[in-house]
């Protein structure tokens, strides 16, 4: 006995295409953000709702003498 058979299935991705452009857009601005913050002359912290540092500026790890760690450096 020989039968054969097919499945076809269908998804609507415009949801899944949606969100993929979405993330795109978010990396885009997390970069940018990220070159800002390199790049800034100022100490700046970002923080969370919770208070936990998200993000520090290069000179504000130069004032406190630490790195993006938050580890003390060495005096030289």
């Amino acid at each position: 006995m020989n039968q054969t058979g097919y499945i076809i299935l269908m998804q609507d991705v415009s949801e899944v295409e949606e969100m993929a452009s979405e993330l795109k857009i978010v990396q885009g601005l997390k970069g940018l953000l990220d070159t800002a913050m390199e790049y800034a002359y100022d100490g700046i912290v970002m923080v969370n709702k919770e208070g936990c540092i998200q993000m520090v500026s290069p000179p504000l790890c130069e004032l406190f003498s630490i790195d993006k760690n938050g580890n003390e450096k060495a005096c030289e």
